[in-house]
């Protein structure tokens, strides 16, 4: 799987759908995804890591009540290798 690609394709669909940029919990934020995919894209991360990370930022989305878990699945099978 490509998943910096997922990753910015979860991230957009956040902000399409009025994910909001600040909440009581900063790790479940939008701003706190962007920058967790600002830094996906600069660093030396692992696969697993950068599973991982894709797996937050898409629980934090479907938690938000912006997407559901089957756009997700759907985001993650459009980026497959």
């Amino acid at each position: 799987m490509n998943v910096i690609k997922a990753m910015e394709e979860t991230v957009r669909l956040a902000a399409d759908n009025g994910m909001p940029a600040v909440i009581e919990v900063d790790e479940l934020s939008f701003l706190h995804l962007c920058s967790m995919l600002e830094r996906m894209q600069e660093g030396n991360f692992s696969y697993g890591k950068q599973c991982r990370w894709l797996g937050w930022a898409q629980c934090a989305v479907v938690a938000a009540g912006c997407a559901t878990l089957e756009d997700m699945k759907q985001i993650n099978m459009r980026n497959k290798d």
